[in-house]
């Protein structure tokens, strides 16, 4: 079971962000660089990391790369998957929420530009990993919702975002249906998409 990050994690991650030079790279743009294939290995992430830096003119040190490897390779196995590549793109690279939601949407999207549960819930609990400290978590638990885990967390999550905006009831939510719950009032959009690439902590 995953646990969630400390405080004194998440400034590294924020850190990390600042370094990385993926902030200065729009959202799309990051994902149409690097989530062009099922996965990558260490070495094929690297040279795509820098490639892209590089078409940017921004020079990154191969340690801070390989700490951005690390950090998107949650499962510890070596290879960074479309399901760890397009939430840590959407996290570190440039974008407002609104750019950000329409990238992970493309990405994940089908042919009829929709996203499923299982979609949302892995995006979520690759999010939650990164980005919810203990201390959160115990909020979210004083509301009545009792989670342990990132990825009971994002099931969860995922269940009530479908439940509320997937009108249609056809287990696919459109870009729309999902901005239209994302936005809400009672909904954090900083919980979903957590602004490490914000100077300020």
């Amino acid at each position: 079971m995953q646990r969630f990050p400390e405080v004194a994690e998440l400034q590294q991650v924020k850190d990390l962000c600042c370094s990385s030079g993926l902030k200065q790279i729009p959202v799309q743009e990051g994902l149409a660089f690097l989530a062009n294939r099922p996965s990558l290995s260490k070495s094929q992430f690297l040279a795509s990391y820098a490639e892209l830096l590089q078409s940017k003119g921004i020079q990154v040190p191969l340690e801070v790369q390989e700490d951005v490897f690390d950090l998107f390779d949650h499962d510890r196995n070596g290879v960074v998957d479309m399901m760890e590549l397009i939430p840590g793109i959407s996290l570190f690279c440039g974008g407002t929420d609104e750019e950000k939601v329409q990238a992970v949407f493309r990405a994940y999207g089908n042919c009829d530009g929709a996203i499923s549960i299982a979609e949302m819930s892995a995006f979520m609990s690759s999010v939650f990993r990164v980005g919810l400290t203990p201390k959160l978590l115990a909020a979210i638990n004083s509301q009545g919702l009792q989670v342990e885990s990132p990825e009971e967390l994002a099931y969860f999550t995922a269940l009530e975002c479908f439940q509320e905006a997937d009108l249609t009831k056809d287990g696919h939510l459109t870009l729309d249906q999902f901005k239209a719950w994302f936005f809400s009032p009672q909904n954090d959009p900083a919980l979903f998409l957590p602004r490490f690439t914000e100077t300020a902590v």
